[in-house]
């Protein structure tokens, strides 16, 4: 339970820190965090939903979104995916296959630089970059009376640090946030994916991170070019060589001090979880147990002992559950219920 020093839990937050979650129990053959991350490129995606294509204008283009409607609904709901990922995510699909069950739009964003906005939008996506997340909300506003949203990974940073800088007066609009295995200190995050256990998904990430920026190098301002990334093996070094100076930042450490949620959720005020496992290998654990005792009221923090970098595959469906992804299952269960 998430509270303020020495404060109490306000009467109209109740249901966001009451709102029973099931123990989450791994799948047998699962049973490991790193297990758990990387069997899940190999989970068979949903089929693709149909979605209407629609664009959203942001500074310097405009990103695509996919938006998924219902006859009746309740208000719409934004998904954001990860570092590399795009809005065809197998999990960014069952997670708007969830939402929509519960009565709900939902908006697929592919962030700037991913997929269909790789073309439309100019530059790459950061930890910080809450212009665009600000604008997809707006946008969502003028067309709904209400708005949640879901972030996986660096999805959910952005959602974090959104919802903080809004700070007293987020959009009257704004019901749920929900961020999963969430990098919400990146200094730290940062220091823990060195590790040598980490190694084989730092080539991983890596690798899909330059070939995202040698597809969009002919577009990026001068000295952005294929010669600045040589010698790039880790996250560190590509926000280094990249992300830092593109977005006006003195080097990686002052990107990652001044991009990090963690610092502005005991601002938040718009009902938001943050779920976590303690055996993620990718994300620490530390920043978000920081976080239980230190977010304002607002925030709730779910905490596992296992589940892995949005992994969360269960022995079995808990009652009541789609299937078998539980923190899914979580984050459509917290939208529905802010509702």
């Amino acid at each position: 339970m998430a509270l303020t020093a020495g404060g109490a839990i306000p009467a109209h937050l109740r249901w966001l820190h009451d709102l029973a979650v099931p123990a989450f129990v791994p799948h047998r053959a699962l049973p490991s965090g790193h297990l758990q991350t990387v069997a899940l490129p190999f989970v068979r995606p949903p089929d693709a939903l149909p979605g209407e294509r629609v664009t959203i204008p942001v500074h310097q283009g405009h990103l695509v979104a996919h938006l998924d409607k219902l006859p009746s609904p309740r208000g719409v709901a934004i998904i954001l995916h990860g570092i590399n990922g795009t809005s065809a995510e197998s999990f960014v699909l069952r997670m708007a296959r969830k939402l929509q069950r519960r009565g709900f739009d939902t908006l697929r964003l592919n962030l700037r630089g991913a997929g269909e906005s790789m073309t439309t939008a100019t530059g790459l996506v950061h930890s910080g970059l809450t212009d665009d997340v600000r604008a997809v909300v707006t946008w969502a506003l003028a067309r709904y009376e209400n708005v949640s949203m879901v972030g996986f990974s660096l999805g959910g940073q952005l959602l974090l640090r959104a919802v903080g800088e809004w700070g007293a007066a987020p959009p009257p609009g704004a019901r749920m946030a929900v961020a999963i295995s969430a990098p919400i200190d990146l200094v730290r995050c940062s220091a823990f994916a060195e590790r040598v256990s980490a190694s084989v998904y730092r080539w991983f990430i890596v690798a899909k991170l330059l070939k995202r920026y040698h597809r969009l190098a002919h577009a990026m301002p001068p000295g952005f070019n294929r010669e600045r990334v040589r010698g790039v093996r880790t996250i560190r070094h590509f926000d280094e060589a990249v992300i830092a100076p593109l977005h006006g930042f003195r080097d990686a450490d002052d990107y990652y001090s001044k991009a990090s949620a963690s610092h502005l959720l005991p601002a938040v005020c718009v009902p938001t979880a943050i779920l976590h496992a303690v055996d993620d290998p990718l994300v620490p654990i530390a920043p978000v147990l920081d976080a239980r005792a230190t977010a304002s009221p607002y925030v709730r923090v779910i905490v596992t002992e296992h589940g892995g970098h949005v992994g969360f595959l269960g022995d079995r469906v808990c009652p009541g559950d789609d299937d078998r992804f539980w923190a899914e299952c979580r984050a459509a269960d917290l939208v529905h219920a802010a509702h």
